[in-house]
């Protein structure tokens, strides 16, 4: 095979499987400099010296097939990944931590909507709108869940590109879990003596009568968001 041709299907396989373009600049020319070199040496040329097992193989053989290279340059860069070395790291403590943030974010970030939600005035002098508070904590509930599928569908495809195990997938989720549902949340609106507030933290009491629909909502969805995708993750690869 001519060496261009080897070099160009080289590409093709390395850009079908995703791998950074720097990566792949940098191997394609040291690769090109070791082919050129060794097939413009006469002793390495792709050409038997004998006849039956004796032939000498040439430069391309030894290095073996586009799809060979390109299937073992994708495993070494993989392996040098920290999401590789450091999985405990990665999807044990990053991922509760970065729910929390996502979380404050889109809080602070479109928070408008919520500020206007607690100032609304009561109906009467004395009287609050029974809604606001439940709109309010209905935001905030949803603003968690958010973030925590946010959260999880972005370490899914860490470890899908980095081909680890079902199980690091599954630890972020499940810590994700844990985390979004163990925050209460609550809120009141405006009244004639005080202004309206939202309240998120740790739940008053720790047993099954602390626990709410809230907050099984919040901790059921990024397992279940888990589940199916790396689900389907294993389907798809068995087919």
């Amino acid at each position: 095979m001519d060496p261009q041709h080897w070099l160009d299907q080289l590409r093709t396989e390395l850009q079908t499987r995703r791998l950074p373009r720097r990566y792949v600049t940098r191997l394609l020319r040291e690769l090109s400099d070791h082919v050129t070199d060794e097939w413009e040496n006469p002793m390495s040329k792709d050409a038997p010296q004998a006849p039956g097992p004796a032939a000498v193989p040439g430069p391309l053989e030894r290095l073996g097939s586009p799809q060979l290279v390109a299937e073992s340059a994708a495993r070494e860069l993989r392996a040098r990944s920290f999401a590789a070395r450091h999985p405990v790291w990665t999807f044990g403590v990053l991922p509760p931590l970065l729910a929390i943030v996502v979380a404050a974010a889109l809080l602070l970030g479109p928070g408008a909507l919520l500020d206007t939600l607690l100032d609304l005035p009561p109906l009467d002098e004395y009287e609050t709108a029974p809604w606001v508070h439940l709109v309010a904590q209905g935001y905030v509930v949803g603003c968690i869940v958010a973030a925590s599928l946010l959260v999880v569908l972005a370490f899914i495809g860490l470890a899908r590109r980095c081909d680890l195990a079902r199980r690091w997938p599954m630890t972020a989720a499940l810590v994700t879990a844990l985390v979004c549902g163990g925050l209460w949340t609550g809120a009141t609106p405006k009244t004639a003596e005080k202004m309206g507030t939202v309240m998120v933290g740790l739940p008053r009491s720790l047993g099954p009568a602390g626990i709410a629909f809230p907050q099984l909502l919040q901790f059921a969805a990024p397992l279940a968001l888990a589940a199916w995708l790396t689900r389907r993750r294993a389907h798809a690869a068995l087919s």
